[in-house]
């Protein structure tokens, strides 16, 4: 009997996700000799669209790039509330977070997911709120320091002969010299001294 509530709790937690914030699981048990035959009926109601989405911090630099990307939300205005789409705008923001600056950016600073259905009748507003982190009132943006490139490195550095600076990179030289291009190289690094950090460049 717990397992039949449960597989009807899980139905119901299901298509609430999928946005039929109404909807019942009822599950009918019909005995037949020693067994039980288990039905479920279910009542879903009137589906939930997404009306407004409101993406908000109390940090304005934070809350000025949450607006610039909204766009980009997995939450769009006209289509189906579905809340299992929450993780993959958690992972959206932090990604962009993380791009633009914020290296130590977590997606636990994203507050729950809130809902406001008494507007409009079967529409929802989305509410996602971004916090500052714990013991602050202000997310910290990084700049990228130096950049080291170490070539036939080893670990005691005993091997460095030389070094040189070239488009802003800092190279270290063996007795071999470049191993490979210099160019070749700066091509390959995408950070650069001086710029916002960015994860997708790390």
């Amino acid at each position: 009997d717990s397992l039949t509530t449960l597989t009807a709790q899980d139905m119901q937690t299901y298509l609430h996700y999928k946005g039929y914030l109404q909807a019942q699981i009822i599950p009918q048990r019909s005995p037949r000799k020693k067994k039980m035959q288990v039905s479920y009926y279910a009542i879903p109601g009137p589906r939930y669209y997404v009306d407004t989405v409101n993406l908000y911090s109390p940090d304005p630099e934070v809350n000025r790039l949450l607006q610039l990307d909204q766009e980009e939300s997995f939450f769009r205005s006209g289509e189906p509330l579905d809340l299992s789409r929450f993780a993959q705008e958690k992972t959206r923001i932090t990604t962009h977070m993380r791009n633009s600056g914020f290296a130590e950016f977590y997606q636990t600073q994203i507050g729950e997911l809130e809902l406001d259905t008494f507007q409009m009748k079967e529409k929802a507003n989305v509410y996602i709120t971004v916090y500052p982190p714990f013991g602050d009132s202000l997310h910290q943006q990084f700049y990228i320091g130096e950049i080291e490139v170490y070539q036939d490195y080893s670990i005691d550095k005993n091997n460095i002969v030389s070094d040189t600076t070239i488009a802003g990179l800092h190279f270290f030289l063996t007795e071999r010299g470049f191993i490979v291009n210099s160019a070749t190289l700066r091509k390959a690094i995408y950070l650069r001294p001086g710029e916002l950090f960015s994860q997708e460049n790390y």
